[in-house]
């Protein structure tokens, strides 16, 4: 699993308002992208910044949305994004533990009770 943070920088008079709508009618266009886990539309009026952390199920899902029409579309718009990638070791949802990259057993949700033995109690 793997998290990509992109951000474009947009001049500080931009009609942020008009960027939170633009936003909105992009988070439809992800809908049922291939390997995208989730994703979170990001605005810094203040550093005029406009972008989006995602999560990945694989590096070859972001590679692949790096060369979509998707991907070229927002960047014909805003220009070339700044792009960090950083693997993924644990992630969460929800406070809950989803995803352990070491295979590891995931835990319980939170408030489901433990079998005694693998609790420690009687």
């Amino acid at each position: 699993m793997f998290t990509m943070t992109s951000y474009f920088t947009v001049p500080t008079d931009t009609g942020w308002d008009a960027m939170r709508n633009l936003a909105e009618v992009r988070a439809f266009q992800y809908r049922g992208l291939p390997g995208l886990r989730s994703k979170a539309f990001i605005v810094d009026p203040v550093r005029g910044l406009y972008g989006a952390n995602y999560v990945w199920e694989s590096r070859e899902a972001i590679d692949d949305f790096l060369k979509s029409d998707l991907f070229a579309g927002i960047v014909e718009r805003l220009g070339e994004p700044e792009i960090r990638i950083f693997e993924v070791p644990a992630y969460l949802e929800r406070g809950e533990i989803v995803y352990l990259a070491s295979g590891a057993a995931l835990p319980a949700a939170a408030g489901a009770t433990l079998p005694a033995q693998a609790s420690g109690g009687m």
